[in-house]
């Protein structure tokens, strides 16, 4: 047996001696093993983490995968410490992480790179929270240094407590709005009902209920995104650009657009039966208050808003109505008034929401929706290719309204002094969609005189309400005080033709305005234009504000042959009123497709002016000069289809297509409404006043008056 094992041994050594190599011979043999090996396995930069990085080859694989392992704890663990509040992780959890995946590089940058994120937010959010406390500790310091006095000190803080208030307010409503928007309709009604047991007419007086649309819109929301991103970046950016530059804020763009998980919800919704028989109207109470953001910035800045709130009711007209599928031609969305907007600011932008400033944003953001959206402008959207576009986008007003507001009488005091007396300083503020007038300031009185006249284009009858609000004037920093509101009924006024009437104010707890309102026709006979001549000539002997006696519209279509490949644009004006037409980028033949409306003076002796404009250099292609008393010699008061050499273009070859329709103002005859005297509004068509103890007396005696015409005297106050 022992001779067997020394012959195995034997055998074994002669093998091992066959097989030997010399310690060169191994070091070469490793050297070819490692390159072999170094052709599989991707060079780590352990600083970075990165896979693609160029760096000195180790020997070991294993080694530099336990040293990145190593590098990586230490970035994760200090991250993780520093903003643990912020990621929600402890050291020991994100330890444990790494150790997991130690053996993938790239899982390994992952962790690394997610901790770095979270410490990024932690770092900015701390940064902001410590840049504000310096600001205020150094504006303190400030004060002291150069013996500012305790009110330079005190105004600062009084705009953070009540920067601080508003900012409770606004949170309280949003959840508001938000669980409203949120819940279903009988979730809603049940907590009515908690508080009153009151009547589905008075829930929905004239709106039906749509449950089943809402839940149609929270199911497609998700898919919205990629539309409300091109709405932004394509129609609205373009606008707030241009407004913006207006003060001196330059290269606005939308940076970041998310429209978050909660829809908007219709409340209700009305369908109009006393319509054309060509198109189809309805009414939507629209309520949005959902979790979007969007971020902008604005000369390098960012900033944006969150919690975006939008209510207000949105008209859908179906026009015109078609034979073949889908049955519409096309659609105009708009929202009959402006809209309640609000939202929250952030980044940046959260500096400037102070009372003041934060009021000039939300008023920039009002009026390009009002410019977008809110009567007279619409939002088309064509469905069939051949239809009447212009009628589309830019159909002729139902008519024009003159409103005369007179007087005012037993205004609230608002400036009381401290004997008790009291006054105020008032004025009126008109409003008919986007359309805003206002009257001059009456100083220490409560029985102001105006002798106030304005006009409204008014596109649509149906629905829309004349809005009239009585402020009083503060000379602070707070806003002007709310002294009474009215609605007048736009569809009434057309039926009656005219109304002359004392109408109380609501929101108030005394107080009556006077109101003379016309019914103003488009007629397209020449002959009309005198009489409203003749009229207005009467009017101006009592208010000093020029009136109109006829409406231009106009509608641009093309332009051909223009030089340099501008980016071209139409500048229009008619007296002291300017439109302008979107601006189309590099083309030596744009397309405008837009229409507009102009209230005229008197065309005999006015001329439209149109510039065709590069907006790049700021130079005029062209320009047309145009005497309105042309269109009088016209068939109808209208040149359709024509187009207008450009003067002043190189070559003279540039030409502008465009139409122009004349309309004459015609006074409508006051209808006989029964008494054969003007109408008084009392406080049955009106809310009535939050303290009947100290309203106005009732309104059972109707005014004087001794005419039907605009020419009516002025109607004596109910005593």
């Amino acid at each position: 047996m022992h001779h067997n094992t020394s012959c195995k041994l034997t055998e074994m050594n002669e093998k091992n001696k066959k097989t030997e190599k010399t310690r060169p011979e191994i070091l070469e043999t490793h050297k070819k093993h490692d390159k072999k090996e170094n052709k599989d396995v991707p060079k780590i930069n352990i600083w970075q983490l990165d896979p693609k990085a160029e760096d000195e080859p180790t020997r070991d694989q294993q080694t530099k995968t336990r040293l990145s392992a190593s590098w990586t704890t230490i970035r994760v663990g200090v991250y993780a410490y520093l903003s643990r509040t912020q990621t929600g992780k402890t050291q020991k959890e994100e330890k444990l992480r790494v150790k997991m995946n130690e053996d993938d590089p790239q899982k390994l940058k992952e962790v690394a790179d997610d901790a770095g994120h979270a410490y990024g937010e932690w770092f900015k959010r701390y940064m902001n929270i410590f840049t504000r406390r310096f600001a205020e500790w150094m504006l303190v310091f400030l004060f002291g240094y150069y013996n500012l006095s305790f009110g330079w000190l005190m105004a600062p803080l009084f705009f953070l407590v009540l920067r601080d208030k508003r900012a409770k307010e606004k949170k309280v409503k949003f959840d508001i709005i938000r669980s409203i928007a949120n819940a279903d309709e009988k979730d809603i009604l049940q907590e009515i009902q908690r508080f009153a047991n009151l009547p589905s007419w008075v829930t929905f007086p004239d709106m039906e209920r749509v449950e089943w649309l809402n839940k149609i819109v929270r199911q497609l929301w998700p898919y919205a995104g990629h539309y409300v991103h091109d709405l932004c970046k394509f129609s609205i950016e373009p606008s707030i650009r241009t407004a913006l530059e207006e003060y001196k804020l330059n290269g606005f763009k939308f940076e970041k657009i998310i429209l978050g998980d909660t829809p908007f919800r219709l409340s209700g919704v009305k369908v109009y039966d006393d319509t054309s028989r060509h198109e189809i109207i309805m009414d939507m109470d629209f309520a949005y208050a959902g979790d979007c953001k969007f971020e902008v910035s604005v000369s390098k800045f960012k900033m944006g808003i969150k919690d975006l709130q939008i209510s207000g009711r949105m008209r859908v007209v179906m026009k015109p109505l078609v034979r073949q599928i889908p049955l519409v031609g096309g659609l105009q969305v708009f929202f009959l008034n402006n809209p309640d907007v609000d939202f929250n600011l952030i980044g940046l932008a959260d500096v400037f929401d102070m009372p003041g400033l934060s009021d000039i944003l939300r008023s920039i953001v009002t009026e390009q929706i009002a410019h977008m959206m809110v009567l007279p402008n619409r939002y088309p959207i064509q469905l069939v290719e051949d239809i009447n576009i212009a009628e589309l986008k830019c159909p002729a007003p139902a008519g024009v309204l003159r409103i005369q507001v007179i007087e005012a009488k037993n205004l609230m005091k608002k400036d009381v002094g401290l004997m008790g007396m009291g006054k105020s300083d008032p004025y009126c503020i008109l409003r008919l969609g986007a359309q805003k007038f206002q009257t001059k300031t009456i100083n220490n009185t409560i029985n102001p005189k105006w002798d106030y006249a304005c006009e409204f284009l008014v596109n649509d009858l149906h629905g829309q309400e004349l809005m009239f609000e009585v402020f009083d004037v503060d000379d602070g920093l707070n806003d002007d005080d709310l002294l009474g509101r009215a609605n007048l009924d736009v569809h009434d006024i057309w039926q009656s033709g005219e109304v002359d009437m004392w109408v109380p104010l609501s929101d108030a707890k005394s107080g009556r305005i006077h109101v003379r309102a016309s019914w103003l026709e488009l007629d397209q006979v020449a002959d009309s234009l005198e009489p409203q001549l003749e009229e207005i000539r009467a009017l101006q002997t009592t208010t000093k504000n020029p009136l109109h006696s006829a409406v231009l519209l106009v509608w641009i279509d093309s332009a051909k042959k223009l030089n340099n490949i501008p980016d071209p644009f139409v500048r229009l004006h008619v007296g002291n009123s300017q439109q302008e037409t979107v601006v189309k980028q590099r083309t030596n033949d744009p397309v405008f497709e837009e229409g507009f409306t102009f209230l005229v003076r008197n065309p005999r002796t006015q001329e439209l002016k149109v510039e065709v404009v590069d907006n790049k250099t700021a130079t005029v292609q062209g320009k047309i000069e145009l005497d309105l008393k042309v269109l009088l010699k016209e068939r109808n008061l209208e040149i359709m289809n024509e187009e207008y050499s450009l003067s002043g273009a190189s070559g003279g070859l540039a030409s502008l297509k465009m139409n122009l329709s004349l309309r004459v103002l015609k006074t409508v005859q006051k209808r006989d409404d029964g008494d054969g005297g003007p109408k008084e509004i009392g406080e049955a068509n009106q809310i009535p006043p939050s303290d009947p103890s100290t309203a106005t007396e009732p309104t059972t005696t109707p005014p004087t008056t001794t005419t039907t015409t605009t020419t009516t005297s002025t109607p004596t106050p109910p005593d």
